[in-house]
Protein backbone atom coordinates (compact mmCIF):
# COMPACT_ATOMS: atom_id res chain seq x y z
CA UNK A 1 0.00 0.00 0.00
CA UNK A 2 2.86 2.67 1.06
CA UNK A 3 4.29 1.35 -2.18
CA UNK A 4 1.32 2.39 -4.24
CA UNK A 5 0.66 5.66 -2.47
CA UNK A 6 4.23 6.69 -3.24
CA UNK A 7 5.10 5.89 -6.71
CA UNK A 8 1.67 5.17 -8.39
CA UNK A 9 -0.55 7.81 -7.50
CA UNK A 10 2.45 10.78 -7.24
CA UNK A 11 2.72 9.47 -11.57
CA UNK A 12 -0.62 10.05 -11.74
CA UNK A 13 -1.28 13.51 -13.35
CA UNK A 14 -5.14 13.07 -13.41
CA UNK A 15 -5.03 12.52 -9.27
CA UNK A 16 -2.34 14.88 -8.22
CA UNK A 17 -4.99 17.20 -10.13
CA UNK A 18 -8.20 16.06 -8.89
CA UNK A 19 -7.14 15.19 -5.32
CA UNK A 20 -9.27 17.97 -2.92
CA UNK A 21 -7.05 16.67 0.31
CA UNK A 22 -9.50 17.42 3.23
CA UNK A 23 -8.14 14.84 5.08
CA UNK A 24 -5.18 15.71 4.72
CA UNK A 25 -5.04 19.39 5.17
CA UNK A 26 -6.81 18.33 8.41
CA UNK A 27 -3.67 16.20 9.45
CA UNK A 28 -1.97 19.37 8.64
CA UNK A 29 -4.11 21.37 10.99
CA UNK A 30 -3.42 18.71 13.68
CA UNK A 31 0.27 19.11 13.44
CA UNK A 32 0.21 22.68 13.42
CA UNK A 33 -2.24 22.40 16.38
CA UNK A 34 0.18 20.34 18.28
CA UNK A 35 3.37 22.51 17.50
CA UNK A 36 0.90 25.69 18.61
CA UNK A 37 -0.38 24.20 21.49
CA UNK A 38 3.97 22.88 22.60
CA UNK A 39 4.46 26.67 21.94
CA UNK A 40 1.60 28.10 24.27
CA UNK A 41 3.17 26.30 26.67
CA UNK A 42 6.33 26.94 26.10
CA UNK A 43 8.10 23.50 25.28
CA UNK A 44 8.55 24.70 21.50
CA UNK A 45 10.09 27.98 20.31
CA UNK A 46 7.47 31.13 20.05
CA UNK A 47 9.26 32.61 17.49
CA UNK A 48 9.28 29.36 14.87
CA UNK A 49 6.17 29.60 12.14
CA UNK A 50 4.28 26.69 13.18
CA UNK A 51 2.64 26.43 9.31
CA UNK A 52 6.20 26.18 8.34
CA UNK A 53 7.16 23.44 10.82
CA UNK A 54 4.27 21.19 9.95
CA UNK A 55 4.87 21.18 6.11
CA UNK A 56 8.95 20.36 7.22
CA UNK A 57 7.85 17.83 9.21
CA UNK A 58 5.42 16.50 6.83
CA UNK A 59 8.05 16.86 4.12
CA UNK A 60 10.38 14.67 6.39
CA UNK A 61 7.87 12.00 7.53
CA UNK A 62 7.08 11.63 3.61
CA UNK A 63 10.86 11.94 2.68
CA UNK A 64 11.56 8.70 5.14
CA UNK A 65 8.76 6.55 4.11
CA UNK A 66 9.32 7.12 0.41
CA UNK A 67 13.52 6.15 1.16
CA UNK A 68 11.76 2.79 3.21
CA UNK A 69 9.47 2.26 0.30
CA UNK A 70 12.27 2.15 -2.02
CA UNK A 71 15.32 1.02 -0.36
CA UNK A 72 16.68 -2.55 -0.44
CA UNK A 73 18.02 -2.24 2.86
CA UNK A 74 14.46 -1.53 4.99
CA UNK A 75 15.19 -0.28 8.59
CA UNK A 76 12.68 -0.69 10.93
CA UNK A 77 10.36 2.01 10.52
CA UNK A 78 10.69 2.84 14.77
CA UNK A 79 14.10 3.68 14.42
CA UNK A 80 13.93 5.91 11.75
CA UNK A 81 10.82 7.25 13.79
CA UNK A 82 12.50 8.07 16.78
CA UNK A 83 15.32 9.41 14.69
CA UNK A 84 13.06 11.80 13.22
CA UNK A 85 11.50 12.63 16.15
CA UNK A 86 14.80 13.47 17.84
CA UNK A 87 15.99 15.91 14.66
CA UNK A 88 12.73 17.89 15.50
CA UNK A 89 12.44 18.03 19.06
CA UNK A 90 16.38 18.61 19.61
CA UNK A 91 18.08 19.64 16.20
CA UNK A 92 21.57 19.25 15.35
CA UNK A 93 22.79 19.89 18.67
CA UNK A 94 24.89 18.20 20.78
Amino acid sequence: LAQVLHVELRQSEKFMREYQGEKFINYLKRIQALIEEGQGTGIFRADADARFIRRSLFGALDEVSLKWVLGKKKEPLEQCASQLADLFLHGLME
